[in-house]
């Protein structure tokens, strides 16, 4: 499931962050996501992701509201999500595990994400998320 070491720093990664509840991230050069999450004193690795974007506080609290605190996300469907860079206080926004058909097509801008629906396979549902999403907690530490 997951290749990559959590103490690994080698420079095969372009950033190593940690998050408030001490998950730590290592995204690889072609944007890749390896999360290992915290749980007690045991470190546990999640499926890597595809993509990842950086969500301001303000960002992610208005998402947050308009999803009822993430459980419900098709409001966010061809919304204009603001990205900008990763950064202490930030939170991370990952899409697509590595490891599932379940694909969230989205578009991408320089300072902007809009999501647009699901990919299965041949199957396109548009105006509807149940791919691979994973919304951060605040980034608290940059290793790298």
């Amino acid at each position: 499931m997951n290749e990559v070491d959590p103490k690994d720093t080698t420079g095969r990664f372009s950033l190593i962050f940690k998050t408030s509840q001490g998950s730590t991230y290592h995204i690889a050069e072609n944007g890749r996501s390896y999360r290992f999450k915290k749980n007690g004193e045991r470190v546990v690795p999640q499926s890597p992701n595809e993509a990842i974007f950086f969500l301001s506080e303000e960002e992610f609290n208005r998402l947050a509201e308009m999803t009822l605190g993430f459980l419900h996300l098709d409001p966010l469907v061809n919304q204009k999500i603001l990205t900008t860079e990763c950064a202490i206080g930030t939170h991370p926004l990952e899409l697509n595990s590595a490891d599932s058909e379940e694909k969230i097509v989205y578009e991408k801008g320089d300072d902007y994400l809009i999501l647009k629906g699901t990919q299965i396979g041949d199957l396109y549902r548009s105006g509807t998320l149940f791919g691979s999403i994973h919304f951060g907690h605040s980034i608290i530490e940059i290793a790298k």
